[in-house]
């Protein structure tokens, strides 16, 4: 269809000139929206040939790597692209989004507390995030703050399932803290 006459066309022009990045960039959105890891692996690679600190680029071969559970190779390209200044704030929290995740994967808690840490204190409104948080929270035996954010939790949200949920949570910390009375 039209995307496979797209990319034929970019990949012709680019066999006269292999240096022009905006083609190249073209190329590789296109080839993104394919679908494949490997796909995308490949037309990364070639655009970031040309700009190897374009951050959008180092996303999309950060995330066909993750993909592929490459997850060090990974891990070193979402912070290579957060070191681009340009890179817009949804890709910013993608990213450090994708570095907690990771190194939650390999089980490293600490890392991955750190990253979490992070997270939640710029983005302080997220609900699910604040849910992993009041969870690593309890995990670290750290109870009084866990069940501060689950009481957070059930003033931030607005559905009415997540506030009973973490109603609930927040009463069972207490519970554990021995508070009985706060948790009825």
């Amino acid at each position: 269809g039209d995307m496979k006459e797209a990319i034929r066309n970019l990949e012709i022009y680019l066999e006269s000139d292999e240096t022009h990045y905006l083609t190249q960039w073209k190329l590789l959105q296109l080839k993104v929206q394919q679908g494949t890891p490997k796909v995308s692996l490949q037309a990364s690679k070639r655009f970031l040939k040309l700009l190897p600190d374009f951050g959008p680029a180092r996303l999309i071969r950060a995330r066909a790597l993750q993909q592929m559970q490459h997850y060090d190779q990974a891990a070193a390209d979402f912070k290579a692209a957060l070191k681009d200044p340009l890179l817009n704030e949804t890709d910013r929290f993608d990213a450090r989004q994708a570095l907690y995740f990771i190194t939650q994967q390999k089980g490293d808690d600490t890392e991955a507390f750190q990253h979490l840490s992070t997270l939640i204190r710029d983005y302080p409104k997220s609900i699910t995030l604040n849910q992993e948080y009041a969870q690593a929270l309890e995990q670290r035996g750290q109870l009084e703050q866990a069940a501060s954010v689950w009481g957070n939790i059930s003033r931030l949200s607005r559905d009415e399932a997540v506030i009973s949920k973490s109603q609930r949570a927040h009463a069972a910390v207490l519970q554990k803290l021995g508070k009985h009375d706060e948790a009825m």
